[in-house]
């Protein structure tokens, strides 16, 4: 009877072990084919360009349309820069389109900055599908349209948002512009997933790992970095980490009580121009 009752038992917890087993293969090849709609959540643009200018928001914008060399087509909100003012290419985030960033784009241009953003592939109104690749692709063709607009690296600020921040990282390496700044910013994104799935082998699995730290050190232009520190999307332990590793001139501003994009950028703005005025003393 002992006997038959310690070989129910080892049945039993190989039972257990084999389901486990199973549902854990079956959670890690889930994560595996579904990463692309946990990293990349792209949108329409709910209004349109015409929208805000005829709310006298971006009546200086303009919308235009840019082609990559893989064919795909980017649509850019584009306004020229008062004279003597930077140009700004902005690289924007893992969700919403165009028109998300309005608010942003309004406080630019009231202070006399241009502004170029694509909608990276598959965003807004552009064509295609959201890869790492891509959008590699389509930060280069936006900088080269730039250069055909006839503005040079000394001219252009290039902003990073949160996904973005690391494809503006990644151009900041290969050009001298004037400035840098990161919003919300990760070391890696294979950090934050290891972060957020501890127990998900990420680094076998990981296809996208947009990489941050690896540039960061490599970037000749100044480097302004803001984070909030309620921030629970990425945590602020990550730009501190990246301004540690940058060079100078830079500069880190942590906005008590903020979380991932729910600072003033008006704020952000000013705090940059605080730092572009004496970047040596920061």
């Amino acid at each position: 009877m002992g006997s038959f009752s310690i070989n129910r038992l080892k049945r039993f917890v190989i039972s257990v072990f084999t389901v486990c087993g199973i549902s854990y293969f079956g959670v890690v090849l889930y994560m595996y084919f579904m990463q692309d709609q946990y990293i990349f959540l792209p949108e329409k643009n709910m209004h349109e360009l015409t929208f805000y200018k005829e709310n006298n928001d971006l009546k200086d914008a303009t919308d235009l349309y840019i082609k990559t060399k893989d064919h795909e087509t980017l649509e850019v909100w584009m306004r020229p820069p008062n004279p003597g003012m930077p140009m700004v290419l902005y690289i924007h985030g893992n969700s919403h389109g165009l028109d998300y960033r309005a608010n942003r784009l309004k406080i630019l241009s009231d202070e006399g900055y241009g502004f170029f953003i694509p909608a990276l592939r598959g965003y807004a109104n552009s064509s295609g599908r959201p890869s790492l690749e891509g959008f590699i692709i389509d930060t280069n063709a936006a900088l080269e349209k730039l250069y055909e607009l006839g503005y040079v690296d000394r001219q252009i600020i290039i902003i990073g948002e949160s996904l973005g921040s690391g494809l503006a990282t990644k151009l900041a390496t290969e050009h001298k512009f004037k400035a840098l700044i990161l919003l919300t910013p990760y070391t890696t994104t294979m950090n934050r997933a290891k972060e957020i799935y501890p127990l998900i082998p990420v680094s076998i699995l990981f296809k996208y790992n947009f990489d941050n730290i690896s540039y960061i050190s490599k970037v000749q232009s100044p480097v302004f970095i803001i984070h909030g520190t309620n921030d629970e999307v990425i945590p602020h332990a990550h730009s501190e980490a990246l301004i540690a590793a940058a060079i100078e001139p830079k500069k880190l501003v942590l906005y008590n009580n903020y979380g991932h994009s729910d600072y003033d950028f008006m704020k952000v703005l000013s705090d940059f121009k605080k730092f572009m005025a004496n970047p040596e003393q920061e």
